[in-house]
């Protein structure tokens, strides 16, 4: 209990720092996960055997949307979330594919996964900052400076 209320006020943590210094991908892609992290309790409760529907449609939604913002930005960071997000939803074929139980296997894999992406959405308001200072030109400028230019 200790590790999901730490893991989930560090997700806040990186939420709030991606909307106060993020542009509109990290907004979206912030919004789209922390919406995805409150329906996934409400859907754990669909199952179809052991088969986590509910949950595997909140990861499919999760993957789709963020692969979306993916294609509109041009961001690094969330090519590797949803590549990442790719992986968590890989693991709800667990159950589909043997007649064990793999049901804990598939959530161990989901909390690895999620560890990384966690990890990840501090990196993310970095590069909305990197990505504006290139843009303005400020690069150049310190570049100058450094050697002695300007």
């Amino acid at each position: 209990m200790l590790y999901a209320v730490t893991l989930m006020c560090l997700n806040l943590l990186a939420f709030g720092l991606m909307v106060w210094r993020g542009s509109w991908p990290e907004r979206a892609a912030a919004a789209l996960i922390l919406a995805c992290i409150l329906v996934e309790g409400l859907a754990q409760t669909i199952m179809l055997n052991n088969w986590r529907v509910g949950v595997a449609g909140v990861n499919l939604v999760l993957f789709l949307g963020l692969w979306l913002i993916c294609e509109r930005a041009n961001r690094w960071w969330l090519v590797f979330v949803a590549g990442f997000q790719f992986m968590a939803l890989l693991t709800h074929i667990l159950p589909l594919i043997t007649d064990q139980n793999t049901v804990l296997t598939g959530v161990l894999a989901r909390r690895g996964v999620w560890i990384a992406i966690s990890i990840i959405l501090f990196l993310a308001p970095w590069e909305a900052w990197a990505d504006r200072k290139f843009r303005s030109g400020e690069h150049a400028n310190d570049l100058l400076r450094r050697r002695g230019a300007a």
